[in-house]
């Protein structure tokens, strides 16, 4: 056995590379707005998992990354995304390449904030779970902090 750093494997399957890499009539790939955010966050994904590196290949990848980091560089790509700089060059029409209206790129930028109240309150009952689970008081405290949410 030597102790020889180990890279991970990788498999990419993605709707988004063959919709970037496919003209259909001579026309560009067209995503929308969410599609594109889908793409940025597994590249994310990608790049944690390519640029992790182990002792052992059991642990290589995303499995020897820690739980509370695996979102970190996901998050990072996305929240380019939510520059009004980057969408305004990003973003054209695709045959008369007029770019979109200020009010547009805005609308575009600020509707992650769209239900974040929601997202907050479930983010609260994932860490009350998580406090509940691993503590002392067990599912009792857990059942006290369930009625004051609302999951799906």
């Amino acid at each position: 056995m030597t102790n020889a750093v180990q890279t991970a494997l990788i498999a990419i399957s993605s709707t988004h590379f063959v919709a970037l890499t496919t003209l259909g009539y001579g026309k560009p790939s067209l995503l929308s707005f969410s599609e594109v955010h889908e793409l940025l966050r597994n590249t994310g994904s990608i790049l944690i998992h390519l640029l992790s590196s182990n002792e052992w290949a059991d642990l290589c990848g995303k499995t020897g990354v820690e739980w509370d980091a695996l979102d970190v560089a996901p998050n990072f790509m996305t929240h380019w995304l939510h520059t009004p700089g980057l969408v305004s060059a990003l973003a054209s029409h695709w045959s008369s390449n007029e770019e979109l209206s200020p009010r547009v790129v805005e609308q575009l930028c600020t509707s992650r904030q769209h239900l974040a109240g929601y997202e907050l309150c479930c983010e609260l009952y994932k860490a009350a779970f998580d406090i509940a689970f691993y503590s002392e008081y067990g599912i009792s405290l857990l059942l006290s902090y369930k009625s004051h949410f609302v999951l799906d």
